[in-house]
Order: C-alpha cells, then structure tokens, then sequence
C-alpha cells in the first residue's frame, strides 16, 4: 500500500556514524513520479562572515574641503563570524585605524532600521549608519573601485555584504541597503536542488530571497 507523506523532518543529531540519517518504519514508499524537495533548512552559521573574498573595505576620504583631493584607503575587516554588532565595531575600529587622514575626524558605524538601495528597503531592519564627526567621505562601488584604484577584475570587496546606494557620492554620512550575514548560503552549494522551494513560495534559486 502507498503511504502518504507531506512533511519529513530530519534531525542531525540522530545521524548515523557514517552521516547518513535513516526513516523509521521502513522508509517512505515513493512511486516514480514522485517529487520531494527541501521546504526548511536551519543551521548554525559556523562559516566565516568574512574572509579572503570580501574584507576588503574601500574608503575615499576628502583631505580638503570642497576640493578634489582624496586618500584612497583600503580598510581591512577581521575575518570570522560576525553577527550586526561585531561586525559594526569591527567597522568601525578599522576606520578610525591606520590610513586615516588626519583631516578626518572620528568615524562611527551603527545598525539602524531601514536602508537605502541594494535590499529591502524599509522593510529591513539589517543596515549600517557610517557617518564622521569632521571630513567627507565616499564608499564606492565594485565600479568606482576599479575605476579609482586601478583594480581589475574582483575587487574582494564588503559590497558582496552590504552596499551604499549613494556611496559614490562626497557626504559626511552614509546608510547602506540590507546587510547580508547569510551570504545566500553559497557556502553550501550542495543545498541547491532543482525543486528546492521556501515555505513562503513557489520552487526557486536560494538567493532570490536573499535581498
């Protein structure tokens, strides 16, 4: 007789040694147009935040009012995990470290509500506030870093985390979009499956639900 199933839940915790997790009672009979895929997935975020391909954080400082005179720095974040707050103070502590001009004044790098550009919006409660008390400053781009800083190709940027809409711009503040910590699970790539679907919708790719 054919058994219906809608939903299976699969613990870790209760795998066997050689990884694999078997289904008591003998297992689901599936006939051979059968579909299964994955609704839910959780797990601790034990990857690294950042790392070799995004630490690196682009600042162009204006060293003299209303001039074009700029000091192209390139602040290097700690990599490792990092939830919104350690990942500001690490922000910010690499700002206000060595490079800085001394026309500058102090930097600061906050989580507020909301953003602008690049993710959700209004909707999210993930973004930073970076604002100086003294000095204008601009957060570009991958575009605008190629094109100030000669790079070529990858720039191994924190624009792949978070991204600043008007960061091309000479302010004395900048508020990024949505801040992503998950980074759209790449560091899984085995998680991805033609009929891999999220609870809140229809079958699709993992980062299309990211931003």
């Amino acid at each position: 007789m054919h058994k219906q199933a809608t939903r299976i839940y699969l613990d870790s915790r209760y795998a066997l040694p050689d990884g694999t997790i078997e289904i008591p009672g003998g297992g689901i009979e599936c006939d051979p147009n059968d579909k299964v895929w994955l609704s839910e997935f959780s797990t601790v975020a034990s990857w690294h935040t950042v790392d070799d391909t995004n630490q690196f954080m682009y600042v162009i400082e204006q060293t003299v009012p209303g001039e074009a005179a700029w000091n192209r720095r390139l602040v290097l974040l700690t990599p490792g995990p990092h939830d919104m707050d350690s990942l500001a103070a690490d922000i910010t502590a690499g700002l206000n470290g060595a490079g800085k001009h001394a026309a500058m004044g102090t930097y600061s790098c906050t989580r507020v509500s909301g953003g602008l550009g690049g993710g959700a919006g209004g909707l999210s409660s993930k973004a930073f506030y970076i604002t100086c008390t003294q000095g204008n400053f601009r957060l570009p781009n991958d575009d605008l870093i190629r094109a100030e800083y000669g790079v070529q190709g990858l720039t191994w940027s924190t624009n792949s985390l978070f991204s600043f809409q008007f960061g091309g711009e000479v302010l004395p503040s900048h508020i990024s979009g949505f801040v992503d910590l998950w980074r759209c699970l790449f560091a899984l790539p085995w998680l991805w499956l033609p009929q891999l679907h999220w609870t809140t919708g229809e079958p699709q790719h993992p980062c299309q639900n990211s931003s």
